[in-house]
Formats: C-alpha cells, structure tokens, sequence
C-alpha cells in the first residue's frame, strides 16, 4: 500500500515504513497511525485492536489517542 501526498498522485509517491514481516508484509505511506497491541483484540478507546493495524493521521479523537497512548500493551508508531 502506497498513499500519495497531498496534491500528488501513487505513482510518484513513496512509501515511509516498510513491514517486513510475513504476516503483515506491506509498505505504510505518510501521514499515517500504526498501532501495534501485546494483546490482540483487546479493546481500548471504543475499538478491538488487532495484533498490528494501520489508520489514517487523524482516524482517532483526541480523547481515544490518550486513551490509547496510556495503555502499556499498545504500540502508537506515528509516520509523517
């Protein structure tokens, strides 16, 4: 998966995280949230967190993003 900045097209944007892993191979453009939980499908801030899940900047509300980010089994990994 490769996203394009603002004002631009797929084709020429590039990817700023590459996953390597088998289970979870993909590339994470700009702009983005990865959340990485210790414990899959545990809940927090109103959402079931898979082992490893990407949103979009802006996905969560303020109130959710503290929630989350108190939470010691989840993993926030911002990419700009």
């Amino acid at each position: 998966m490769t996203t394009a900045p603002k004002g631009g097209n797929a084709a020429t944007a590039k990817a700023c995280v590459h996953v390597l892993s088998n289970d979870c191979a993909r590339d994470i453009g700009p702009e983005s949230l990865i959340v990485m939980s210790r414990d899959p499908g545990q809940r927090r801030a109103g959402v079931a967190h898979p082992a490893f899940a990407v949103y979009p900047a802006g996905h969560f509300t303020p109130e959710q993003m503290r929630l989350m980010r108190a939470d010691t089994n989840l993993c926030l990994i911002a990419v700009d």
